[in-house]
C-alpha cells in the first residue's frame, strides 16, 4: 500500500517539464508516521520538477517535513524539522544497463515500469533516508543519565541463589 501517492503521467513530461507542489493530508501523514517509525508527522510538502533529459526522466526539487520523535537518551518526545533534496533519474532502458560493464562511480537510473511516476512515494523514500535512526532531543546528553549503583562489596556468584535454596532444604 502506498500511503502518499502523487502520480505524474510520463506522456505529460514528454511535452514539457512538469512542476508540482505536493502535500500530504492528515490521514496520509498518520499512515506515513507509522511506516517511518516516528511518533507523528506534522507536515510533509515537496516542490518538484519532472523533466526529460538525455532520454531519461529527471526529478529535482526539495521537501520539508516536521515530525515528532522520541529521544533515545531521555525517552522524551521532541519535534524536529527536516529538509532535503530530491535528485533522481529514471529510465525505461535501465534494465539494458545490466548487460553493460558496471562503473561504480556512475549512478544508473532507476527503472521505469509503468506509464506514470509516483512523486509521493519518491519523496517518502528520500525522507526516510534523512530520518535519524537514533534521534536525540536538542541538549540531550548521555551524562544526564544516572550513574549505575556502586558494585557490592562481595562479588556476586551466579549460583548464590541456589546455595541459599539448598541450605534452606
Amino acid at each position: 500500500m502506498i500511503e502518499f501517492s502523487r502520480p505524474v503521467a510520463l506522456a505529460d513530461v514528454d511535452r514539457h517539464p512538469v512542476r508540482k507542489r505536493i502535500e500530504a493530508s492528515p490521514s496520509e501523514r498518520a499512515a506515513l508516521a507509522k511506516r517511518l517509525g516516528v511518533s507523528a508527522l506534522g507536515r510533509l510538502t515537496a516542490d518538484l520538477t519532472v523533466a526529460k533529459r538525455r532520454g531519461a526522466i529527471h526529478v529535482t526539487g526539495s521537501f520539508a517535513a516536521v515530525m515528532d520523535q522520541v529521544c533515545v537518551v531521555t525517552l522524551d518526545p521532541f519535534t524536529t524539522a527536516l529538509e532535503g533534496e530530491v535528485d533522481e533519474d529514471f529510465s525505461e532502458q535501465a534494465d539494458a544497463a545490466d548487460d553493460l560493464e558496471i562503473d561504480i562511480d556512475l549512478e544508473t537510473p532507476e527503472p521505469l515500469t509503468e506509464d506514470a511516476l509516483d512523486l509521493g512515494e519518491l519523496v517518502v523514500q528520500c525522507l526516510a533516508l534523512e530520518i535519524d535512526p537514533h534521534p536525540r532531543a536538542p541538549g540531550a546528553d548521555l551524562t544526564q543519565l544516572e550513574a549505575p549503583a556502586e558494585a557490592p562489596d562481595e562479588p556476586v556468584h551466579p549460583f548464590a541463589a541456589l546455595r541459599k535454596w539448598q541450605s534452606n532444604s
